[in-house]
């Protein structure tokens, strides 16, 4: 389906053909050939670190390789998302394993540093992909299946703008309490503001008008 709306857009896969380098105005593949090019965009996908090879946990295909609780061979060492590569249960490395990790991993972190129970990531088998096609329109798939469409469309979008909501409508976040021991007429001076007045309110005004 997929291949079928990249044709029907007028775009020419090039498969199997790794590029060597970037000139200007064209992608230079491994082979010799050059393919004109307006505008680059790099979409590779994922890659380990280099630097992780240095660090002598146990890796595989160069990312961390963790059990269920996302724990690296060093067990003071844990990982999640993209970086890691769950032994216990491979999956694509794909947004939505990483975001679901998140909580898991908070919880295990904090577990590791106060004596509790961890707790184990038991990440989902298959999750839905859904890929715009432009003109507001959308091609699905899971389970097998890959509807297309306006209706795919709008729920992507839904989606979309449901997760993005999550950063944007943050809940206010009071004001830490006053130290109950502080001079006379701190409450009254500072008001609603934060007690921290700066750098600047550490020195004299003497020094900071010199």
């Amino acid at each position: 389906r997929l291949r079928g709306e990249l044709s029907r857009q007028g775009v020419t896969l090039v498969e199997h053909a790794p590029v060597a380098r970037l000139a200007a105005g064209a992608v230079v593949l491994a082979d010799g050939r050059e393919i004109p090019a307006g505008f680059i965009v790099g979409a590779a996908g994922a890659q380990p670190q280099g630097w992780l090879n240095r660090t002598g946990l146990d890796l595989t295909d160069g990312y961390i390789t963790v059990d269920a609780e996302l724990r690296g061979s060093d067990a003071a060492i844990f990982a999640a998302g993209d970086c890691a590569h769950l032994s216990m249960a491979p999956r694509p490395k794909a947004g939505v394993f990483a975001v679901r990790a998140a909580p898991v991993l908070y919880h295990n972190l904090r577990a590791a540093l106060t004596g509790g129970a961890a707790r184990p990531y038991r990440p989902q088998r298959d999750y839905l992909k859904l890929i715009s096609l432009g003109e507001r329109r959308a091609l699905a798939d899971r389970f097998g299946l890959a509807p297309s469409g306006a209706l795919m469309w709008r729920w992507k979008d839904r989606i979309d703008r449901r997760f993005m909501d999550k950063f944007r409508d943050l809940p206010a976040m009071a004001p830490p309490p006053l130290p109950a021991m502080r001079a006379l007429g701190v409450d009254e001076a500072l008001g609603d503001k934060p007690m921290c007045g700066g750098c600047g309110a550490k020195v004299g005004r003497d020094t900071l008008r010199g």
